[in-house]
């Protein structure tokens, strides 16, 4: 589908979320992504996914790049197979890259980048919003460089700014009411 981000100049962060049902153990292939080209085999203009391994992988036009949760060596089970999870992230200047679960910040596993970050927090999340406000898609099941998820989606939120904690729980709250 279109990127409802596309050529945002004016944003400072943005947020994604979406309840998320992964029907097999698949720590590689893409349950979203944002990226520019037709083919999701393309890298010459970056892109931003999310895999089942709460893998966030991110790469711009430049070669710069992080991985949160990098699947390589650990296989996490944070969004679990056959269950529904409130996955959110949210990206922006004063909390670099979080990820949600179910409305609770979730401490990440690994980061590495390029840009010598040690943590998720540390991250320049101004190239990353830069990067994905230039991308002209958001592919639900796509995304990564492997391949696609087989997993369900429901209440899928694109944001053009960072929420805060008490907004992500409140998302979660609204979902599980009654």
């Amino acid at each position: 589908m279109s990127n409802p981000l596309y050529n945002d100049t004016e944003m400072n962060g943005f947020t994604v979320s979406a309840w998320i049902k992964p029907n097999t153990e698949n720590m590689w292939d893409a349950l979203w992504g944002f990226f520019h080209a037709a083919s999701a085999t393309s890298t010459t203009s970056g892109r931003l996914f999310l895999t089942g391994n709460a893998y966030l992988g991110f790469n711009d036009a430049n070669n710069n790049y992080f991985d949160i949760n990098y699947p390589g060596s650990s296989i996490y089970t944070d969004i679990p197979v056959g269950k529904w999870t409130l996955v959110t992230i949210t990206v922006g200047k004063d909390n670099g890259v979080r990820l949600y679960l179910n409305g609770t910040n979730k401490t990440t596993h690994s980061v590495a980048s390029s840009y010598g970050a040690t943590s998720a927090k540390t991250l320049k999340s101004e190239d990353v919003v830069k990067t994905v406000a230039a991308l002209k898609y958001f592919y639900l099941g796509n995304g990564s460089f492997w391949g696609s998820a087989d997993a369900c989606f429901d209440d899928l939120m694109i944001y053009n700014r960072e929420l805060s904690s008490s907004d992500v729980r409140a998302l979660n709250s609204m979902s599980n009411r009654v």
